[in-house]
């Protein structure tokens, strides 16, 4: 892992109302949300996320809302994925995102999850930390060492361990502020140029698959 260069600079802390004005044309139901980015197929754990959001969000406070943001995975569609049939209370979908768009989405966030059960390196993640958004993974594959001790982590094959870090990320201010002062110096040290390639060659074998 190379660790010596700034991450990309377009992800970056943002101003509330810079956000509020950049995120207009997503129509996101409340400025309160936990983020879950990726494209929806199997390995992102989408199913889980949902049922443990099923599980906590009543405990939740009312405008707090969990919004999935990315395109379809590899021959999927939203009707062949069962938990995208009857969504949960308060689970907003916002399809594709442009690209443009990227950095306010993240910095908005009230804390970012990303519980795939297989990466070959953990790009998003560190996008949300530099954006100085609290991050919540799975610990399973690249990870952990990825996010090091910047992120929380929970069985991403555990439902209730979904939900508990779900609930401790909304509920705990001081977590937050811990995570978010790491996450922004954990993604300082990472070569953002090499994390791409890395991104990119992980890629190009899944579609050669």
């Amino acid at each position: 892992m190379v660790i010596t260069d700034a991450a990309d600079m377009r992800f970056v802390p943002q101003d509330g109302a810079a956000i509020q004005h950049a995120l207009r044309p997503l129509g996101l139901p409340t400025p309160h949300y936990l983020l879950s980015l990726g494209s929806l197929e199997p390995r992102k754990n989408l199913g889980r996320l949902l049922r443990a959001w099923e599980v906590i969000h009543r405990g939740l406070p009312d405008d707090v809302w969990l919004v999935v943001s990315g395109a379809k995975g590899k021959s999927l569609v939203f009707q062949d994925v069962p938990e995208l049939r009857t969504l949960p209370p308060r689970v907003f979908l916002t399809g594709h995102v442009p690209d443009e768009l990227l950095p306010s989405l993240y910095a908005g966030a009230l804390a970012f999850a990303y519980l795939s059960v297989y990466e070959g390196f953990g790009l998003p993640p560190l996008e949300a930390m530099a954006s100085g958004t609290p991050t919540l993974v799975g610990n399973r594959a690249s990870l952990p060492e990825v996010v090091g001790d910047a992120a929380q982590q929970v069985d991403p094959f555990d439902i209730e361990a979904i939900a508990d870090g779900i609930r401790r990320m909304v509920e705990d201010s001081s977590l937050r502020a811990a995570l978010r002062q790491k996450g922004l110096e954990r993604a300082k040290q990472f070569n953002w140029d090499k994390t791409a390639e890395q991104t990119w060659q992980v890629l190009v074998e899944a579609a050669e698959d």
